[in-house]
């Protein structure tokens, strides 16, 4: 015994010493790095984010789970902060979202090298094939091919989300804190949104009574299905993980102050997610929630005059109404489609923005689908929109799948709720831009990745 202890003493001291030569190198290099920089007239940021960058691939290395962990509470808190910073590389200014987006997509090729015995066997790999492959070709004809090589790496960027968590990710207690980390990432924003709140400081647009909080988000609709995806999230860690008095305390105070924020992004499309969401948890589990589902909406809503203005809003058809707008939107966009003759192969992924400034002008409000079905018939055509389905139901396929072949009963309320969830996701696409909201997919890909990598002995175990 005092044997096995004195080599963790070892271990432990060993550990110390090499951490202590990491920071003294790492300090002398930062030194080093701001007086070449300031010396050479390069940016003061140059050598912050060299060394960044240097400790980030060590962490990957080394700790890939705490690695993907801190990518994730980066990106929820980069948004806002981003337009603020810039950093000049090889005469071209980069802000950090940009600087961001190309170190996940070197990490994802990183992973794919390491990692690629993996590959073969990761259920969401035929979706994002799909989708990459469409994007790709469409490169082909688009009338705005620097937009969709971007959404071609933010598509790849959210693999890489997804299949690092899938690799990183191996057994429950895993995922476990894969869920916390996602709960740690919204404190930032969270806080940053109730202090808009507070300020009234929020984004104002002419439809919204009051400014609306958007945290360190890019939008409030943005801030609110991300806010809805951990909401739903929480939901399930309530359920399955917090054992203890005080996880399931600060799980409810998390569940209240997030349920909150999204009653004051004031965004209706977050608001129908939420109940959808509830509604069919409701009807296929637990039918007790039926009635507090309908009397709690009512509660609020005569409790706040701006809510229930805001709600009522969501049935005005009057030609200056958000409703209205939107089918206009569409119906345009549709109706030029046609005119150019491209309804079968449309204008080339993410491409809808320049094609509707094209022909409305910006005088009219956003050029932004806010429809996803829209979307993908206008950017491909009947192609597009065939392969955008497919993708959906190969989304849909593995978690249907694992959520059957699972005996455990815990293991088919985890697979359960990320099926409802992106259910909720879906629906909402039908009035706002959800495959453009890069954190609310970050948020599902890492969860339904940790999960399809935590679980996928027991579902083998059935199927054997």
């Amino acid at each position: 015994m005092s044997t096995r202890k004195t080599v963790t003493r070892q271990k432990k001291s060993s550990i110390l010493k090499n951490e202590r030569k990491l920071i003294v190198f790492s300090l002398i290099a930062f030194l080093l790095f701001l007086f070449v920089s300031t010396s050479y007239g390069f940016s003061i940021f140059t050598p912050f984010f060299l060394i960044l960058g240097a400790f980030a691939l060590f962490l990957f290395l080394s700790k890939p789970q705490i690695f993907l962990f801190a990518l994730i509470f980066v990106r929820m808190s980069l948004d806002y902060s981003s337009q603020y910073f810039t950093v000049s590389i090889l005469e071209r200014s980069f802000t950090f979202s940009e600087l961001f987006g190309i170190a996940i997509a070197a990490v994802g090729i990183i992973t794919l090298i390491r990692k690629g015995k993996e590959l073969r066997k990761f259920q969401l790999l035929p979706a994002f094939l799909l989708i990459l492959f469409w994007g790709t070709v469409s490169l082909t004809f688009s009338i705005e091919s620097s937009s969709t090589l971007r959404d071609l790496l933010r598509i790849f960027d959210l693999f890489t989300f997804a299949f690092l968590a899938y690799v990183t990710i191996s057994d429950r207690t895993d995922f476990k804190r894969l869920l916390e980390s996602l709960f740690i990432a919204f404190i930032i924003p969270l806080g940053v949104g109730l202090y808009q709140y507070a300020a009234h400081i929020g984004f104002q647009d002419e439809s919204s009574p009051i400014p609306r909080i958007f945290g360190t988000f890019a939008h409030p609709n943005v801030f609110s299905l991300a806010l809805f995806a951990i909401f739903a999230l929480a939901i399930l860690y309530r359920t399955e993980f917090a054992e203890t008095k005080w996880s399931r305390a600060l799980t409810i105070v998390f569940l209240w102050v997030s349920g909150f924020a999204i009653l004051l992004t004031l965004s209706r499309v977050a608001w129908i997610a939420t109940a959808i969401f509830f509604l069919i948890i409701a009807v296929f589990r637990n039918r007790k929630l039926i009635l507090p589902m309908i009397l709690i909406p009512i509660f609020i809503l005569a409790l706040s005059g701006t809510l229930r203005e805001r709600a009522i809003q969501s049935f005005d058809l009057n030609p200056d109404s958000s409703i209205a707008w939107r089918l206009t939107l569409w119906s345009d966009n549709i109706r030029k489609t046609f005119i150019d003759g491209r309804e079968w192969y449309g204008y080339g992924l993410e491409t809808f923005p320049s094609a509707s400034e094209e022909l409305r002008g910006i005088v009219l409000g956003s050029n932004d689908a806010h429809n996803d079905f829209v979307k993908f018939f206008i950017e491909g055509g009947y192609i597009g929109l065939a392969s955008f389905i497919a993708y959906l139901g190969l989304l849909f396929f593995p978690l249907v799948r694992s959520y059957r072949n699972t005996p455990g009963k815990d293991v088919k309320t985890i697979f359960g709720v990320l099926i409802v969830l992106l259910i909720a996701i879906e629906f909402s696409a039908l009035s706002d831009n959800v495959f453009r909201n890069t954190p609310l997919w970050i948020i599902f890909f890492a969860a339904a990745g940790g999960a399809l990598g935590a679980f996928k002995t027991s579902s083998k175990r059935r199927l054997s």
